[in-house]
C-alpha cells in the first residue's frame, strides 16, 4: 500500500519590507548615477559643440582662400548673414543655391530658406534643430535659430545696430573680425558687396582675436527675443553678432561680459543680447581667428576680452 506523503518545501518570496528596501537601495543607486551619466552627457554635447565651431571656423578660412577676405557679418542691414555666406562651406551648397544674396532676409523666393536648419549652428547643450524663432521676432518671418555669433569687436569702436553703416552702403568701423560688408544698391536689391576684413588685417594675431563664439540666450526667452533672431536674417546685430569687452564711451561704459548662467539677465536688453555665453557649466567656447577653439571661463575679466574682440587694437592677451 502506497503511503501519503507530505510535501515540506514552503513557496518563498520578498516580504513588503524587504521588497521596500530593494526599491530603497535601487533608487539611491539611480540617484548615484545621475550626476555621472549628466556629466557624461554634457562632457559629449560641450566636445560636439566645439567640433561645429571648429567646422565653422574651418568654413571662414576656406572661405577666405576663395574670396580673399573673411566672411562679412552681414551683406547689409536686413540682407543676408555669415550663416547664409558660409553655407557652400559647410556642406550645404543646395541650400545656398536657393539664397537670393541680392534680396533681403523677408523677400526671399523661396520662403523655406529662412526656417531651413544647419545643424551644425546648434549647441547640442541647448537644443536641438529644428528650432524656429517665434512670430515678431524676425518681423512676420520667423526662421532658423542658432547658437553661434560673429565677433564685432569691443562695441566701443561704433554705436548703433548698424555697426557704423550710415546707409550709403560703405564698410563700417567696428574693431572685430566679423563686421557687415560693403555694398551697393541698385533700387532695392544688392548689385555689389564683398568683405572687408583679411587675416592679414587682424593686427593683433589669429591667436589672440576672437571670430565666433557662443552667443547668449537666456532659458526665459529661447526662440522669443531679438537677441535670439533667425541666424539667417540681418536685421539685427544681435541676432548675428556679439561683442565682448567694457565698451566704453559707445554704451555708456556698460560691461560686456560673458553670461554667468543659462538664465543671465542681468542689466537688461542692453547687456544680455549683445553678450557671449553658453549652457555649459562655467565656461563659453569660441573659435579664434587662427581656428583654434578654446573654452574661455565666465569669469574672464573684460579687460581680457575686450582685448580678445578687437583686432587692431594693439593690445593682446598677453599684455599687462
Amino acid at each position: 500500500m502506497r503511503g501519503h506523503g507530505y510535501d515540506t518545501s514552503i513557496a518563498s518570496g520578498f516580504t513588503l519590507i524587504e521588497l521596500l528596501v530593494v526599491i530603497a537601495i535601487i533608487a539611491i543607486l539611480i540617484g548615484l548615477l545621475l550626476p555621472a551619466v549628466q556629466k557624461v552627457r554634457e562632457a559629449a554635447a560641450r566636445t560636439q559643440c566645439k567640433n561645429h565651431l571648429k567646422q565653422i571656423g574651418l568654413a571662414c578660412h576656406n572661405y577666405h582662400d576663395t574670396h580673399g577676405t573673411l566672411p562679412p557679418s552681414r551683406i547689409r542691414d536686413q540682407w543676408a548673414t555669415w550663416s547664409v555666406i558660409i553655407l557652400p562651406f559647410v556642406e550645404q551648397d543646395p541650400l545656398f543655391r536657393q539664397w537670393d544674396l541680392s534680396r533681403t532676409y523677408a523677400t526671399q523666393p523661396v520662403a523655406a530658406v529662412r526656417t531651413t536648419p544647419v545643424k551644425i549652428y546648434f549647441c547640442p547643450s541647448r537644443r536641438s534643430p529644428p528650432s524656429l524663432t517665434r512670430n515678431n521676432v524676425d518681423g512676420n518671418f520667423p526662421g532658423s535659430a542658432g547658437d553661434y555669433a560673429g565677433c564685432g569687436g569691443d562695441r566701443s569702436s561704433y554705436s548703433g545696430e548698424l555697426d557704423g553703416n550710415n546707409g550709403s552702403g560703405m564698410p563700417n568701423n567696428a574693431n572685430g573680425a566679423m563686421i557687415i560688408a560693403e555694398s551697393r544698391l541698385t533700387g532695392s536689391q544688392i548689385f555689389q558687396w564683398r568683405g572687408t576684413v583679411t587675416m592679414v588685417g587682424i593686427y593683433d594675431g589669429t591667436s589672440n582675436t576672437f571670430l565666433i563664439g557662443e552667443k547668449h540666450v537666456p532659458l526665459q526667452v529661447l526662440n522669443a527675443d531679438i537677441g535670439d533672431g533667425c541666424v539667417y536674417n540681418g536685421d539685427l546685430h544681435r541676432s548675428l553678432g556679439r561683442v565682448a569687452g567694457n565698451g566704453a564711451s559707445a554704451s555708456g561704459g556698460f560691461v560686456f561680459d560673458l553670461a554667468k548662467s543659462s538664465r543671465d539677465m542681468a542689466g537688461g536688453t542692453e547687456r544680455y543680447q549683445r553678450i557671449f555665453g553658453s549652457y555649459h557649466t562655467g565656461i563659453t567656447q569660441f573659435v579664434f581667428c587662427d581656428g583654434s577653439v578654446r573654452a574661455i571661463a565666465n569669469t574672464t575679466d573684460p579687460v581680457l576680452l575686450q582685448r580678445f574682440a578687437g583686432r587692431n587694437d594693439g593690445a593682446t592677451a598677453s599684455d599687462p
